[in-house]
Parts: C-alpha cells; structure tokens; sequence
C-alpha cells in the first residue's frame, strides 16, 4: 500500500481530484477541493492507498479538517494525518514527490516531511503585493505595485519572510538546487528566475490557483536540492496503530503517550 500527500484548496472546484504533476500514479500526490470527499474515496482505492498526508494552508484548517473526516469516517483502514503550512502548494506537493524515493514507515515519511517544511526557501512571484498582509508590504513597494511595468515583487514565505524587488538576487538564497515554478505561462518570469541565479529552473503546472490567497496574478515557487533529511530518532511505537513516534501525539490516530515512549 502507498503513501499519499494531497493538498487541500478551497479554491479549486469543490469536488476537484487532480493527480499533480499530470500523472500522480507513481508519486501519489495530488490537489484536492473542499468537498473532495467521494471522488478522493475512489482515487484512494484505484490507487491502493494505505497512508494518506493532508495538508492545506493554516487559513483552510476547517476544510483540512472536513476532508480528513470523511476520508477516515469511510475508509477506516486508512491513516491519515494533517498538516498546515503557509509555505504553498508547491511546496507542500514537491516534498510529498520527493518522500517517493523513501523507504519507510508513514509515520516516519512524516516526520521527514515536517523537517524539510520547517524552513523552505518557497513564495510567490506577484504583480502586486497590495493584497498582502504577511509579509506585510512596505509603502514603497504598496505604490509601486499600483502602476505597471517594472520586475514586480518577489514574495518570500520562508526561511526569512519578506518582500523583495523582484530581478535582482535574493539576499541569502541558495546557490545550488532547482528552482521549480508552477507556472502557466511557456516561459517563466525573467526577473524571477533572475532572483536565483544559478539554479536549474524547472517549470511545473499550476496545482491550485494563488489569486484567492495574495490577490494578485502571479506564480509560486520552491527551492529543493532532492536530497531527503535523516528522521530524527523514533521512540516506541504507538500503542494503538503501531506506527513509530516521533512526538506525544501520534499524527495518526492522535493518541498522546506518555514522554517515556520518546526515550
């Protein structure tokens, strides 16, 4: 049975199952909508599924929390965990690609996922940052984003949130690694690429749109280097599914154990 990450977005369709990249069938990640529910089921079962990661933006907890009712009111012999980020999509989805390679327990390929979305360098290329209130805007850059033209706005998530000028390179960004854009566009952004230089650009499809979220057109963005962190050390297992643990409270059936399991 596999390991699944999906990413839960009110702003797709409510009913929407979309395998991401274009065929999810190998890495099994994909974007779902609110009312996901039915149509998740049955890609749960086509896919053989036995592990399933949830994750959505802190502001989507409630629809987060909906989708993994139902997934685990219906398929009871599903684990399924939740996490929220404000890292993104792309983020979110690129990891749950990488932890493929990875031959481990679910609960450990979780864990692996928590410790390489501590810090991504990962945000948004926008046109206008006038919409957003985290990283908030300088005045400088809220005027600027009211006329056309120029490079726009680089809009960082992670590790350091900020808004820089988009073209120029991103103080302390890492010079080695794949730039990886979900973009819609043939070509990605000059400017942003030109803000990581160095890197290998790879450009991805949209999985949810970001509009809803900056309120501005544009594309988000994640820095990777394929390589996977080492989990930290597990402590005893679960005393109701028996996966290993790595805090008090299993991110499965989310019984607290006491602090001597972790040693």
């Amino acid at each position: 049975m596999k390991f699944a990450v999906a990413w839960v977005d009110p702003g797709l369709d409510a009913d929407a199952v979309t395998p991401w990249p274009a065929d999810a069938s190998e890495t099994a990640t994909l974007a779902v909508g609110f009312h996901a529910g039915p149509g998740l089921l049955r890609w749960l079962a086509q896919a053989r599924i036995g592990s399933l990661l949830l994750v959505a933006r802190p502001a989507h907890h409630r629809a987060l929390g909906y989708v993994a009712n139902v997934v685990t009111g219906a398929r009871r012999e599903v684990l399924v965990a939740t996490r929220t980020t404000s890292s993104g999509a792309v983020a979110a989805l690129t990891h749950g690609v990488l932890l493929a390679g990875l031959d481990a327990e679910p609960s450990t390929k979780i864990a692996v996922f928590d410790a390489m979305m501590a810090a991504p360098w990962s945000g948004a290329w926008l046109r206008s940052v006038t919409a957003v209130d985290r990283p908030a805007p300088r005045m400088r850059q809220y005027l600027r984003s009211l006329f056309p033209g120029g490079p726009r706005f680089l809009v960082l998530n992670g590790p350091e949130p900020a808004i820089h000028a988009a073209g120029a390179p991103a103080p302390g960004a890492p010079t080695r690694g794949d730039l990886l854009v979900a973009c819609d566009d043939p070509e990605v952004p000059e400017p942003l690429t030109a803000a990581f230089p160095g890197l290998q650009v790879v450009r991805l499809p949209v999985p949810a749109p970001i509009k809803p979220i900056y309120g501005s057109h544009g594309y988000e963005f994640v820095i990777v280097d394929r390589s996977l962190p080492a989990p930290p050390p597990a402590g005893m297992a679960c005393r109701v599914c028996g996966q290993p643990r790595y805090h008090r409270a299993c991110p499965f059936c989310h019984v607290v154990s006491p602090r001597s399991d972790l040693q």
